[in-house]
């Protein structure tokens, strides 16, 4: 049996963890990450010692001054081989369950890749990494969307890879989730004209925005967005709606 995650809480409160490990015992088990999507599988030891425990003490996850509020959406976030890049992260609650949101966006991308639904922010052409989910309600799905093909003559040369992850945690039985959504650009980039934040909205925004959906339309609300930082120069993500609705033939 593979477990997704030994301590599954609300994101919010991940930061709160001192140190938490997962061990494997014995039998033939795997559990894949110590706390929610973080830390490395707990699983067999390749020379069959016995007990092998995993822990998940990052630096980036250790909080000094518990007294402040901590904010940091970006342990979410996909990683990136260029220094300079934009990227979006974007929290938002739902009036629908997770499981809801979530077959609505492998919907999305599958039928994207299959030809039936269009990305309306350009004509980006998305791709499912993966995907997990438990009995808790925690759900994970990872997807690459490229846009422009490399012809000199395309409105978008391209081409471009972004690499985006959804993380959702149900809350109660109800119609309540959360999650947190980012995109990050896997080239070098000064600004996005709010293609990260749009490669993450185009998923989920239902017909109230514009959008189309394929399984579940549904309403949500956005608590928090949360951009590449900006510097003389280097402008770097933007948010804003009214441009994920973009047909192809208007990319200058």
């Amino acid at each position: 049996m593979t477990v997704e995650t030994a301590i599954s809480v609300p994101s919010s409160l991940v930061s709160n963890f001192e140190s938490p490990f997962s061990v494997f015992l014995n039998g033939k088990g795997t559990v894949s990450h110590v706390i929610n999507g973080f830390g490395e599988a707990t699983k067999e030891s390749v020379n069959n010692t016995g007990a092998y425990p995993s822990w998940f003490c990052e630096e980036s996850n250790v909080v000094a001054d518990r007294s402040k509020t901590v904010v940091y959406p970006f342990e979410f976030c996909p990683s990136s081989p260029e220094e300079v890049h934009a990227q979006a992260s974007v929290d938002f609650v739902t009036h629908a369950q997770c499981s809801d949101v979530s077959e609505e966006i492998l919907a999305r991308i599958a039928n994207n890749e299959a030809g039936s639904w269009t990305d309306p922010h350009n004509g980006g052409h998305y791709a499912l990494v993966g995907a997990t989910s438990d009995i808790h309600g925690f759900h994970r799905i990872e997807a690459n969307r490229v846009t422009g093909t490399g012809d000199p003559d395309s409105p978008v040369v391209g081409p471009f890879t972004d690499k985006i992850r959804f993380t959702l945690q149900q809350r109660g039985r109800g119609a309540h989730c959360e999650i947190t959504a980012c995109s990050v650009s896997q080239s070098k980039s000064v600004t996005d004209f709010s293609a990260n934040y749009c490669n993450q909205r185009n998923l989920y925004c239902g017909s109230a925005a514009g959008c189309t959906s394929v399984k579940h339309d549904f309403s949500f609300h956005e608590t928090n967005i949360t951009l590449s930082p900006s510097r003389s120069g280097y402008p770097g993500a933007s948010a804003e709606p009214e441009k994920c609705i973009v047909p192809t033939s208007s990319v200058v």
